[in-house]
Order: C-alpha cells, then sequence, then structure tokens
C-alpha cells in the first residue's frame, strides 16, 4: 500500500465566532465566516489553518515536503520512502529530491507501477512498485 505525504508547518488558532477570517496559506483568506449561530449552549469555534513559509514562499522546513511511502501491510513495516516529485525551478538549479511542494491527488498502480502526478512539477512519474526507483521507460 502507498500514500502520498506532506510535511508543511502550520498554525491553528481557535478564533471565536465572527473573529476574523485568518490569513490562510500565502495570504488566501481563511474559511468564511462562521453561519449564525442557533444553539447558543455551543461555542462554535473558527480554526482556519495558517502555512508557514518563508519570505520566497517556500516551506519554513527543509525538503523532502511530501514522500510517497510504500507500507508492508502483513509487516506494518515501512517497505520505501522517496521524495514525491519537486519543484522544477528548484531541479533547473540543482536542488533535487525537494518533494513536491503542496502535493495533491494520490498514487494509482498498474502493471507494477506506481503512478504519482504533483502540480508544481507538472510531471507524471511511474515509480516502480518494489523499489520506489522512478522508472525512467
Amino acid at each position: 500500500m502507498c500514500i502520498v505525504s506532506n510535511e508543511l508547518p502550520s498554525l491553528v488558532k481557535l478564533q471565536l465566532p465572527g473573529q476574523g477570517r485568518g490569513r490562510g496559506g500565502r495570504g488566501r483568506g481563511g474559511p468564511p465566516p462562521s453561519p449564525a449561530i442557533v444553539d447558543d449552549s455551543f461555542i462554535h469555534y473558527a480554526a482556519p489553518i495558517n502555512f508557514m513559509f518563508q519570505s520566497n514562499g517556500l516551506s519554513a522546513i527543509d525538503p523532502p515536503w511530501s514522500q510517497l511511502t510504500a507500507y508492508g501491510l502483513n509487516t506494518g513495516t515501512i517497505d520505501w520512502q522517496v521524495p514525491d516529485g519537486g519543484i522544477t525551478a528548484l531541479e533547473e538549479h540543482g536542488h533535487g529530491d525537494t518533494g513536491a511542494h503542496v502535493p495533491r491527488g494520490g498514487p494509482v498502480t498498474a502493471g507494477g507501477l506506481i503512478f504519482v502526478a504533483t502540480a508544481f512539477g507538472r510531471k507524471i512519474r511511474a515509480y516502480d512498485e518494489d523499489t520506489g526507483k522512478v522508472d525512467p521507460g
């Protein structure tokens, strides 16, 4: 079984209803305002997620930022783990194996390969299901 995971530090701060919208990731607005409270016996807090980015737009921690991990379901162990994709602009400057910054979607398997697409790298990669190596074919 393979999963795509992502490692982006974030700050989640509870807010009282109607207390601002939060920043959200990369300056985007947070969640919409809370609906009108009908039941006042319970406080409906908002919990916007604010991703922690550097001024250059990259994550506040070192890569890899996402990984493809194969688990042995019979053993409960990790069979292999590799960075999931990369960021083309960083790869062009010699920074490989960063993993996608914000991976979307999940792996699809067929014929001994695991296919994963990444938005930032704009590529579809085919990983060998036994080793996790990118299939050059």
